[in-house]
């Protein structure tokens, strides 16, 4: 299966579409707390891929472990999930997760690139891809999972 996490269902289903035409079973998960809920309580072999949005959103703060402070004002939540799903749940988790973002920002960019390179999490930047075709290629050439198919 392969997880996409991000809040915008609506942009995603065409890049959800890219990968069920290639034979890929895909769940678009809407928060990284229900992320979290789905991730913990799956078997090892039951994630191929997990493609985490950056600016992602959570539950209201009093029910999320990823609140507004700890993911400044839910810029890098997608990087504090990720990290976390790493340190909780490694052998499920490591090389399987991939990093998307739309923002332009430096300053979240060399976050984004830190935790990437710190953590051998491949980066996509949404606004460089003129389709979902590409992306969706480009995110599974990476990840070399055509060839498993």
């Amino acid at each position: 299966m392969i997880y996409i996490i991000d809040e915008d269902k609506i942009q995603m289903s065409s890049l959800r579409t890219e990968f069920e035409i290639r034979g890929y079973n895909v769940q678009i998960i809407p928060n990284a707390d229900d992320a979290w809920d789905v991730i913990s309580s799956i078997g090892k072999n039951d994630i191929e891929l997990l493609i985490i949005d950056i600016m992602l959103a959570a539950k209201p703060s009093l029910k999320s472990r990823f609140d507004r402070q700890k993911t400044l004002d839910y810029t890098i939540t997608g990087i504090c999930l990720a990290e976390s799903l790493l340190t909780d749940f490694l052998e499920k988790c490591e090389n399987k997760i991939i990093y998307l973002s739309h923002t332009s920002e430096n300053g979240l960019i060399n976050s984004i690139i830190k935790s990437s390179e710190m953590n051998k999490i491949p980066f996509f930047r949404k606004h460089l891809y003129s389709s979902d075709l590409q992306l969706a290629k480009d995110i599974l050439d990476c990840k070399k999972l055509e060839q498993d198919k």
